[in-house]
Order: structure tokens, then sequence, then C-alpha cells
């Protein structure tokens, strides 16, 4: 039973990758047509070629050419909204919740789009009023901790934190307490174990 589960995964995935291809300009992805493929078959979701490209001339026609929701950025959101059944109103959430995001003084880079989508996907579990409110807070605590490690390479990360954490002072402090272990135990400080360590915040076996 197992292995059929397994087997069905690895055939979606080789599936959604082989249709990301079919795309104009899939040449143009890299590794983003990877981690699309991965993130939409670990939702299960099949991608469909031709409406992926029917939502990239959306986001094209309601953004500028300089635009951050451009370049790598367009192929995932394009996905992500190839499977909302309005789409247009899908995209219009996402820019609001970019713009405040940037009123808030996070830094309107490439990365602000994808973490304005993980704010709009998890929609359900909290209002992104409430999710950009708490990430201000995750995001101070740790550029106090960490002020030349973080960034905005970092946003991503602390959205998910922001949604999941039941409790931010204690689960901060856990994140801080994963960096200094690893670094006594042998990994070196820097932006890479800062990373590793948020993740390790969503292990089922926290000690």
């Amino acid at each position: 039973m197992e292995q059929t589960f397994i087997n069905g995964k690895v055939n979606l995935l080789i599936e959604n990758y082989k249709a990301l291809n079919e795309i104009k300009g899939s040449w143009q992805m890299g590794l983003i047509q990877h981690s699309c493929a991965l993130a939409f078959t670990l939702k299960n979701k099949r991608i469909s070629p031709r409406l992926v490209e029917e939502r990239i001339e959306l986001i094209k026609k309601n953004t500028g050419l300089f635009s951050n929701f451009r370049g790598y950025n367009i192929f995932y959101m394009a996905t992500l909204l190839s499977f909302e059944s309005n789409p247009e109103s899908s995209f219009k959430i996402i820019l609001e919740i970019y713009k405040n995001l940037k009123n808030e003084k996070f830094w309107g880079d490439t990365y602000l789009p994808l973490t304005a989508s993980i704010v709009y996907e998890n929609r359900d579990k909290m209002d992104y009023i409430t999710c950009i409110s708490k990430m201000k807070t995750v995001y101070e605590y740790m550029k106090k901790k960490h002020p030349f490690l973080t960034s905005s390479d970092d946003y991503c990360n602390i959205a998910l934190i922001a949604i999941h954490s039941k409790n931010l002072e204690e689960d901060l402090e856990y994140i801080e307490k994963c960096y200094e272990f690893l670094n006594k135990n042998g990994f070196y400080k820097g932006n890479d174990l800062q990373a590793l360590s948020q993740i390790l915040l969503f292990s089922e076996d926290r000690t």
C-alpha cells in the first residue's frame, strides 16, 4: 500500500514536470520548474499547461514590465492561480497582501511575491492582516538576534512560522536554541544555519 502511494506521487511529479516543460518560455524557469512540480505534487494537484499559460497572461495584464511578479516568480504564481476558480479575484487578493507587506516595511524584492502567495494559500488558517502582524513580530525578533543574517530571504519561513505557531515567544526561543545547539555541534554560523533552525521548528520530534 505504501509503495503504491509512493509510486503514485512519483508518477504525478514526473507528469507535472513534463507539463511545465510544455509552457511557453519554460526554459527560463531553471530550478523553479522543479520547485513548482514538487510543490503541487505534494498537494496532489495535476498541472495544466494551458491554464498556467492563461494565468501568465493574467499576471502580465495586471502588473508592470519590471514587477517582482514577473521573471521566475510568474511561473509559480501562474501555476498557483491555475487551480483557483476565480483567478482574477485571487490575484487581486495576492496583490493586496503584497501591498500590505510593503506597507509594513518588508522589502519589495523577488522574495515578497512568494511570501504573499504563502499568506494567501493559508488564508483559511489565518487572515492576512493578523498574519502580517505576526510576521512583523517574528522578523523583528530575528533581526535583533541576527542583524547581519536576517533579510528578505527569510520572509517565506517567517510567514510559515507566523501562520503555524501556537506560541510565538516559545517558538522563537526554540529556533534560537536550535541555532546555538547546532553551532556548538559543528555547524558554522550563517544564513544556512539560520534557515535550518527555522525549519526545525516544524519537526514533530521537538525536544
